[in-house]
């Protein structure tokens, strides 16, 4: 059995991402562990030792308290779903990073705000730290994104580093919903065509995945986060998969002044793997 951790704060956004946690449960046939991290308190120098430890005590109960009211509803109205509760103390991305490689997870699943639409506020800074760090893909799942049936999976890739694996890892989850997979490579405007390295490793993937229900699109964009935000206005598709790594393509996009600009404005859940 595959195993989700999802952190919660218990905000609506988190509400929301839980509901997708649990389809993606039932399609991966996975156990849920939900995780809830309280900061410490602000302690005033005047406070004393028991006054604080009441704090945290309090946070504690309180915590725990809600993760058992959500387990209860989830066990009601999903018998098949086992589901495993924490509360603990201390910085949410480090104890997340803790608790997903003590349970060796298969996904982790956060809720994001994503009010403006602008990609940095869409993850969230806790997501994105979550996003570079685990060693496990991450679902970051927008307020008001819809969680009904994934039919189109987006990928947009710089065809660099190994393709062929965050394809195959992005495959798996497909297969088990029935999706399409989309992969969306952009080229320079002043590119008229893709160059001769892109055009070979477009043919690899192209002949390694012959057999599997995957399109390949080259598009000439004067800006990859504009084109990537202008495919989702028009296409539609239900997810948009990253792949991140250290140097190159992504590093760039999600690093730079213009992520500030990328704007997802279907607000559609987003799916970060490795390569």
């Amino acid at each position: 059995m595959k195993n989700l951790l999802f952190p919660t704060d218990f905000s609506k956004a988190a509400e929301h991402a839980l509901q997708f946690a649990v389809n993606l449960a039932k399609a991966n046939n996975s156990s849920i562990h939900i995780l809830h991290v309280y900061p410490s308190p602000y302690i005033d120098p005047y406070m004393s030792p028991e006054t604080i430890g009441a704090i945290i005590h309090e946070s504690q109960t309180q915590g725990e308290l809600q993760l058992k009211n959500i387990k209860h509803e989830l066990e009601i109205k999903n018998p098949w779903l086992k589901v495993d509760t924490a509360v603990m103390h201390g910085f949410v991305g480090d104890i997340v990073l803790q608790i997903a490689d003590e349970t060796k997870c298969d996904y982790i699943v956060m809720g994001t705000k994503g009010a403006s639409g602008i990609i940095d506020k869409i993850i969230g800074s806790n997501t994105f730290a979550l996003i570079q760090k685990a060693k496990c893909p991450v679902w970051a799942i927008p307020e008001d994104s819809s969680i009904s049936q994934i039919k189109t999976i987006m990928y947009a890739s710089d065809y660099n580093g190994d393709e062929i694996d965050s394809i195959k890892q992005l495959l798996n989850f497909a297969k088990l919903v029935g999706a399409e997979i989309k992969v969306v490579h952009f080229h320079e405007l002043y590119e008229p065509n893709i160059s001769d390295a892109d055009q070979v490793a477009r043919q690899k993937l192209e002949e390694h995945f012959k057999s599997e229900n995957i399109s390949f699109t080259n598009l000439n964009r004067g800006d990859v986060n504009e084109g990537i935000e202008q495919y989702i206005e028009s296409k539609n598709p239900d997810v948009l998969a990253l792949a991140m790594h250290t140097r190159g393509f992504w590093s760039n996009l999600f690093h730079s002044s213009t992520t500030k600009h990328f704007a997802l404005t279907s607000k559609i859940p987003v799916l970060a793997i490795h390569k």
